[in-house]
């Protein structure tokens, strides 16, 4: 797979993470509850890993590092 098709595919697993994030929105359940921040993890998973295959591996520090470093 090259980098552009990683890229494209990144990206539209993050659109699906983010969708789905969306329509759990409002529910009190739980188990969905559980599932949404599961979501957002992989969400933010695939965003830093995207920032990265584009050059903005200073985000990627930012992320491992957990806080802004000035």
């Amino acid at each position: 797979m090259k980098k552009k098709e990683m890229i494209e595919t990144l990206e539209q697993a993050r659109q699906n993470k983010l969708a789905y994030i969306e329509a759990c929105q409002g529910n009190i359940n739980p188990q969905v509850i559980e599932l949404r921040n599961k979501a957002q993890g992989e969400a933010a998973a695939f965003e830093a890993v995207l920032l990265a295959m584009k050059g903005q591996s200073y985000m990627l520090k930012v992320y491992a590092r957990g806080h802004i470093m000035v």
